[in-house]
């Protein structure tokens, strides 16, 4: 039966072979055959190889069914197939899953959360974020978001330094014309001759600190990344 097995493999390969061969130069699969063609070769050597294979289950099947060792070997050759898409999935989800949480990491990043002291009231807890970097006349406008994460009111001011390979490139105060509402923010922006790096490459602005001043003492300060969204409105 495995002798049988083997042979009907052979003539399989070869049957696809010549289905091959026949569509590149027909004549010389169908010799015999009145003016042969590249369809004539297909279908004759795409049939042969169809019942070949055919066979081929067959005498599988009933070797199955007749030889338990065989049997055996099927089955267990199933169970590490089995086992082998099983480990891809779990690798697969594992790197989804790592890609995720990379992805939140960065996010979290660019929500930058104030750093303090112990026990420093609610109302100075002040974030700023990265919005947006747009090109504007000949130079490269930053914007940020300053939100007020605590309970009461915030007045004050802000000072957001921007950061590059060389240190520092640009800083800028901005000072509370009114309190900001608990859960509440406001969008400001300066202007610097360096763009961030999709512009300036290694050179670009890549982060950004901040510090927050409330009756001239400095009460959070924290750091983040520039924003990778970019607009040029350069016309």
């Amino acid at each position: 039966m495995a002798i049988l097995q083997g042979l009907l493999g052979f003539v399989g390969l070869v049957c696809f072979v010549l289905m091959i061969v026949g569509l590149w130069k027909p004549a010389t699969v169908l010799r015999k055959v009145v003016r042969p063609s590249r369809g004539k070769a297909f279908l004759v050597y795409f049939v042969a190889f169809l019942i070949v294979g055919s066979l081929a289950r067959l005498v599988e099947e009933r070797r199955i069914a007749t030889d338990p060792a065989y049997a055996q070997a099927v089955r267990e050759r199933e169970l590490a197939k089995k086992k082998e898409a099983k480990d891809a999935e779990a690798k697969r989800q594992a790197m989804q899953k790592a890609e995720t949480d990379k992805a939140k990491e960065e996010a979290a990043k660019r929500e930058v959360v104030p750093k303090g002291e112990e026990g420093r009231p609610q109302s100075q807890k002040i974030g700023v974020q990265s919005q947006i970097v747009k090109a504007v006349a000949r130079k490269y406008r930053y914007f940020f978001a300053i939100r007020n994460h605590g309970q009461t009111p915030f007045e004050g001011s802000v000072t957001i330094e921007l950061k590059g390979r060389n240190g520092t490139l640009g800083r800028e105060t901005f000072t509370t014309r009114q309190p900001i509402a608990p859960g509440l923010g406001t969008s400001v922006y300066f202007d610097i001759n360096t763009g961030p790096p999709s512009v300036h490459g290694e050179y670009g602005i890549m982060e950004f600190s901040y510090g927050v001043e409330v009756a001239g003492q400095i009460v959070a300060s924290g750091r983040g990344l520039i924003s990778e969204k970019f607009e040029n409105l350069r016309f």
